[in-house]
């Protein structure tokens, strides 16, 4: 499981598929990104499961990427009145909860959360 502080780290990647340049038939994978702590991370394939923990990074995942690549939004994700992703929210199912387990539970690659998440 890669947790990811910040989406800024990610901002490069085009959800756009095109074909691949030659002897890049990975995608571009692996990729080294830098996180909101300062560390470098090394992303070996692209994910497929990604979870939001923030209304934040709901709107802005949602926007970029299909939503079948998404395993979980946050749980505010679908009140319009805070959420401008509301509608777009319903293409996913499940909702994250503070607990890690349940998290885990999803069986994320990636998870994306916010230098206020609760740490655990």
């Amino acid at each position: 499981v890669l947790t990811v502080a910040g989406i800024e780290a990610w901002r490069s990647y085009k959800a756009t598929p095109k074909a691949a340049p030659a002897g890049t038939a990975n995608g571009g994978f692996p990729k080294t990104l830098i996180d909101g702590t300062g560390e470098k991370v090394t992303v070996s394939k692209k994910p497929s499961r990604i979870v939001s923990q923030t209304l934040a990074t709901d709107e802005i995942l949602l926007e970029i990427l299909p939503p079948e690549r998404l395993v979980a939004l946050s749980e505010v994700a679908d009140d319009p009145k805070y959420s401008f992703c509301a509608e777009k929210a319903k293409a996913v199912k499940a909702r994250c909860t503070n607990s890690a387990e349940e998290v885990l539970k999803l069986e994320p690659d990636m998870i994306f959360v916010a230098s206020y998440s609760r740490a655990e």
